[in-house]
């Protein structure tokens, strides 16, 4: 499967409907651009597996200073595609290492064969995904 970048505001580590897959030559897979249009943020994703997802990606957070909050949701691209997605309000520019980190800790927990998106919010998606969605992470 292909990690995505997804500009102008988002940045996927994979996405579910990715026909193919390329490996970094030190493992892990690659981090590929796309645009999408609209992306509309459904709701938190709560429950036991949710919950160990979001405390094992803590340490990743907690290294990336730039990282301000952290949510986990469902979410809809062009009103089509429904997919989960960790949304990070970011002091700073889309980071495909974390992606790589985030994609590390997720594929340990739920195996190559499941996917979670990772989009860095605009000014303006951080105001819907918060109507939708609590922070699993803050930084302090």
């Amino acid at each position: 499967m292909i990690r995505r970048l997804l500009l102008p505001f988002i940045l996927l580590a994979t996405l579910s409907v990715a026909a193919e897959e390329r490996d970094w030559p030190s493992g892990g897979r690659a981090v590929d651009t796309l645009r999408v249009p609209r992306v509309e943020f459904v709701a938190e994703q709560v429950g036991t597996f949710e919950q160990e997802i979001k405390e094992a990606l803590l340490p990743v957070l907690q290294r990336h200073t730039d990282i301000r909050r952290a949510y986990l949701v469902s979410v809809l691209y062009d009103r089509k595609q429904q997919s989960v997605a960790l949304c990070l309000e970011s002091q700073a520019r889309p980071d495909e290492r974390l992606v790589k980190e985030v994609s590390e800790v997720f594929e340990r927990k739920a195996g190559r064969s499941v996917y979670l998106d990772v989009i860095f919010l605009s000014n303006e998606q951080r105001v819907r995904v918060k109507n939708v969605a609590q922070p699993f992470y803050v930084a302090s």
